[in-house]
């Protein structure tokens, strides 16, 4: 239902909400520029309005096409129409062709009769929404001029098939909007929801809302937007939204969505607005003139979703115009040129976005939202996803700079938001050993909740989170890494044995804490000597072995054990080569997985002396002709096989 809505009123190949802003704009700069064409164009909507009542549809079907064409040509003038075709690289013929399918579509919304009006078959797709752009929205001025088009019946006439330009210059009178908006009632217009139209669905949606704070309402959003987006809705509703913000008729948009009341019929008047600046003005009103209303705070975290939404899509789009192959050199430049500014008002965009709402919500609140959002890995190279790490990406860092540690609530948080607070902590320079021990034993608390949700990957994202707890780390005593590992190691043995209940989120918690303590010998300010660094890699090392040796679980060593235990082996060959024969020698002799064992020596480029590899070869007669006989009866470690005999072929043996 959308697709014919006002908020596709851009309707191009392109379908760029961003590239919408500089191609209008250009357009309608252009056009006023040239007061003759647009009294010729007022003249053409008077002819067809005396010869043909469009608000009739009796009169319509009387249209002929030749009527259409031949007035057309006698009210636009030759120079006009090479001006128009100028404006989008077409000859005479083809703007005349387009001209002429502006005016059936024009006709089509009023049930005209009209056929075989010309095509825009052979005309370029671009150019031709220029021209629909510019007719269309002259035709908005031009019904400006009489009240007859000032009813709900033209409205929803038009709706049926929005015009592209028509509503950035028809201005609805305020009295048709009041009118409109008392006689709305939010519990009929849920019930034409499939979703709500059932039984007393629409009843229980209400009674839930009305029994939960606003506060909890805006902590659990989304669970009141299930079917937001495909609402059927009555298209005015969106053409009265995108108009009254057009109009900066803010206090009477205001009044339309408190009156809608119900947060999913709210929600979907927010996807008219495709301009982030708008948002910007609306928060503006609402705090400007110190709104009261009743659960105003609800459409302040509505707009904050759809505000993110927005420069998300907008980067999108345009991302996904520059990647378009068949366009020609005029329409490339003009994408090029709409990239260009549009990245270079991303940053400001965010910031404005960042600072608006710190001043609706407090700097937890907005930080926790924000830090739920998440960054896409590497393996999705989509727009979509390249889209949403850059803006997200840019929120976070954005707010890093607004947002001081000592103004944040660390009670309960999740992984994230620690994490946050200890880049912002740590930004701020010299901070009391007791804070930092806070900050630690949060994260801590957060690692072990149900929520944390690690790739368990070496990538660039799970470093940076790594490596950014570590900062805190080293500035702690001596006694703190070993101390953090023994308090989240996962207890196989003995009366106090993790419970198996809890065990999946508990390796995790450890795997975790490994490592990233495995990532410590990174820092060399933090060890005195190398000695001293040797000495606890050997201890955290004799550690995570021994853990594997206790696991139960084969799986669990593969899953869990494995990450840490490479770590070390990349630290042993690039960093803290003292111990790398030692380390090789410890996995060698200690280390029951064989497979493990393999993955770690090939994956971290291990460079093994000849007593190792004679002794990685008695292994291999000794356990790989039971491990591959094992292997072998089922079928999903039967096509791990090669995977393991190609690293023995790797390794030499």
């Amino acid at each position: 239902m959308k697709e014919d809505s006002i908020i596709k009123i851009f309707r191009t190949r392109i379908a760029s909400t961003a590239l919408q802003t500089f191609r209008d704009k250009k357009m309608v700069d252009e056009v006023k520029s040239k007061d003759g064409l647009v009294s010729e164009l007022y003249s053409l909507f008077t002819g067809l309005e005396s010869k043909y009542n469009l608000l009739n549809n009796e009169q319509l079907v009387k249209i002929l096409n030749d009527d259409l064409s031949a007035l057309l040509q006698s009210k636009v003038s030759k120079e006009s129409i090479t001006f128009i075709g100028n404006l989008a690289a077409l000859d005479n013929n083809d703007t005349l062709i387009s001209l002429e399918n502006c005016m059936a579509t024009l006709l089509e919304i009023f049930h005209a009769k009209v056929s075989n009006v010309g095509s825009k078959e052979n005309i370029n797709y671009f150019a031709y929404c220029h021209i629909e752009y510019m007719v269309f929205s002259v035709y908005g001025l031009y019904c400006n001029e009489t009240k007859e088009h000032q009813s709900e019946s033209f409205l929803e006439k038009i709706a049926e098939r929005p015009l592209h330009g028509f509503f950035d210059t028809f201005i609805l009178e305020d009295n048709l909007v009041k009118s409109f908006v008392d006689g709305i009632v939010p519990l009929e217009i849920l019930k034409q929801n499939r979703d709500f139209a059932y039984a007393d669905t629409a009843n229980r949606y209400l009674d839930e809302i009305s029994r939960k704070t606003d506060d909890e309402i805006i902590d659990n959003l989304d669970s009141f937007l299930t079917s937001s987006g495909i609402l059927p809705i009555n298209d005015i509703f969106y053409i009265l939204s995108r108009n009254l913000l057009k109009q900066k008729k803010l206090g009477l948009w205001i009044s339309f969505i408190m009156k809608m009341e119900i947060p999913v019929l709210q929600n979907e008047l927010l996807f008219a607005i495709d301009d982030y600046t708008v948002f910007e003005q609306i928060v503006d009103y609402i705090l400007q003139n110190n709104c009261k209303t009743p659960h105003i705070k609800i459409v302040l975290a509505l707009l904050r979703k759809r505000w993110l939404d927005c420069l998300i899509e907008n980067t999108k789009n345009i991302k996904d115009s520059v990647n378009i192959k068949d366009i020609n050199d005029d329409e490339k430049t003009y994408i090029e040129k709409a990239n260009s500014e549009w990245e270079a008002m991303l940053e400001k965009g965010i910031s404005i976005f960042v600072q608006q709402n710190l001043k609706v919500f407090s700097p937890t609140a907005f930080s926790k939202w924000c830090l739920k959002k998440s960054i896409f890995d590497n393996s999705r190279k989509t727009t979509q996803s390249v889209a949403n790490n850059i803006v997200i990406a840019g929120v976070w860092d954005c707010l890093l700079q607004h947002v001081c540690w000592k103004d944040l609530d660390t009670s309960n948080s999740d992984y994230r938001f620690i994490l946050f607070c200890i880049s912002s902590c740590l930004k701020e320079g010299k901070v009391a050993e007791e804070k930092l021990l806070e900050l630690s034993k949060d994260m801590e608390t957060a690692i072990g909740r149900d929520d944390f949700i690690w790739s368990m990957n070496l990538d660039e994202t799970s470093l940076k989170e790594m490596r950014c707890w570590l900062n805190l780390i080293s500035l702690l005593n001596k006694r703190y890494p070993l101390e953090l590992l023994d308090r989240n190691l996962t207890i196989w043995e003995g009366y106090n044995t993790t419970p198996l209940k809890g065990i999946y989120k508990q390796q995790r918690r450890e795997c975790f804490v490994m490592s990233t303590l495995a990532l410590l010998f990174e820092k060399d300010d933090y060890f005195e000597n190398d000695k001293e660094k040797s000495i606890l890699f050997k201890q955290i090392a004799r550690c995570i072995i021994k853990q594997c040796h206790c696991c139960v679980f084969e799986r669990d060593i593969q899953q869990y054990y494995y990450q840490p235990l490479l770590i070390l082996e990349l630290v042993a060959n690039q960093i803290l080569t003292d111990v790398k024969d030692w380390y090789n020698l410890l996995l060698l002799k200690e280390l029951d997985d064989f497979r493990v064992l393999l993955r770690i020596l090939t994956d971290g480029n291990a460079v093994l002396t000849e007593e190792s590899n004679r002794m990685l070869a008695v292994r291999k007669s000794h356990e790989w002709m039971y491990i591959k006989s094992t292997m072998e009866d089922l079928a999903q470690t039967k096509r791990e096989i090669p995977f393991y005999e190609e690293k023995m072929v790797k390794l030499g043996i």
